[in-house]
């Protein structure tokens, strides 16, 4: 049994290392893009470095409920599509979330 999770972190380990930096890119480049379209961030997230660890801790997210669900992997299978769905899915709850907490800010400013 801790072989098969031996291996299975060191499987997880070697395909996050190649897929990682193309990861945090889309998500950077998410979130700006986000806040140059509708300004969600302005209020929440005014700096680049905040936007960065911003980033940082979505990217974190993403990288532990990928892991949760590496079982389910199949091994030949492309990586990158599998863990960018993650991250897709992890975006979109996010923006839902500032999305509603800045519509419930702006409710309680009138």
């Amino acid at each position: 049994m801790f072989s098969q999770f031996r291996n299975a972190t060191h499987s997880y380990t070697q395909l996050l290392k190649l897929t990682r930096e193309k990861l945090f890119n889309w998500i950077n480049v998410k979130v700006y893009w986000i806040d140059d379209e509708n300004g969600w961030f302005n209020s929440q997230v005014s700096t680049r470095k905040a936007k960065k660890r911003e980033c940082e801790l979505i990217l974190e997210e993403v990288v532990s409920k990928a892991w949760e669900k590496f079982d389910d992997f199949k091994p030949g299978t492309n990586f990158d599509a599998w863990i960018f769905k993650f991250a897709d899915l992890t975006l979109k709850a996010y923006f839902r979330k500032i999305k509603t907490d800045r519509t419930k800010y702006q409710s309680l400013e009138k």
